[in-house]
């Protein structure tokens, strides 16, 4: 097995990890690159820690210069904030400024909603370590000589009333999932959505293609239209072939291609 390359970055190589930070891993960029995947993941955190597109980079900052922004800062922490900007950017730079102001305000709930999602699996992570540390606790006392009763009630009481905020926890994350997959659907966002709209546009072009074949009038119309839009071409391009004496008073011939060119 060869060695990883060291030494410094060749132009190949970083214009490689350029094209490709935003697609691929740095195990995969290291890969190709045979350079060591630590390096690879040090340069790309160093070079490229922002793999947002233009496009996602002025996404950001549309949204902090809105009215919406200042509601956001009051519902979500710092860290939050940097998070929805991280998808906001992705989504809009996805939809390719295609996007609808009522289509801003799915876009803005699926955010929350993956927001309040992260809350509240790490709320459950919290909730997890405390009925550990509840239940350590409650073998203890079960294990000591003389029984303690009311601790051992009051450690069983605090476990259930834990374990029921476990369950809300989940229920909550499980409806939040389920709505904001729903607002995916509906925006077409998801891969299967996407290529059913890809079908969608290739069954219309296929459609169309068996009416041109089908339909004699529409063939005929369609023909005598491009033998005009070429009659027209034609005559045109003769036009702006002819020699042609510019506000200078010089006389000169515009140059369109090399079969255009005159004798002088």
């Amino acid at each position: 097995m060869s060695e990883n390359k060291r030494g410094p970055w060749s132009k190949q190589e970083k214009q490689f990890i350029a094209d490709n930070a935003a697609k691929m891993d740095a195990a995969q960029i290291a890969a190709v690159l045979k350079r060591n995947p630590d390096a690879v993941s040090k340069y790309i955190q160093t070079h490229h820690a922002n793999s947002f597109t233009e496009k996602a980079k002025n996404a950001e900052y549309d949204i902090q210069k809105s009215p919406v922004w200042r509601d956001l800062k009051q519902q979500f922490s710092p860290d939050e904030l940097e998070m929805f900007l991280f998808h906001w950017g992705r989504i809009i730079s996805q939809f390719r400024d295609d996007v609808y102001p009522t289509e801003e305000m799915q876009v803005i709930d699926t955010i929350k909603l993956e927001i309040l999602m992260n809350r509240a699996v790490t709320q459950q992570h919290t909730v997890m370590k405390d009925i550990e540390a509840l239940e350590t606790a409650l073998m203890v006392e079960r294990g000591n000589l003389e029984l303690d009763h009311a601790a051992i009630s009051n450690l069983e009481r605090q476990i259930g009333v834990l374990r029921a905020a476990q369950e809300s926890l989940n229920k909550d994350y499980q409806d939040m999932l389920k709505e904001k997959n729903k607002i995916l659907k509906e925006m077409k966002a998801t891969r299967d959505a996407r290529i059913k709209h890809l079908e969608s546009n290739k069954h219309n072009f296929v459609n169309f293609i068996r009416q041109i074949v089908e339909d004699r009038a529409m063939r005929t119309r369609l023909g005598r239209d491009m033998e005009k839009m070429r009659l027209a071409t034609n005559v045109e391009y003769q036009r702006l072939s002819e020699w042609h004496e510019y506000e200078d008073k010089e006389v000169d011939q515009p140059f369109l291609t090399p079969d255009n060119v005159m004798e002088g």
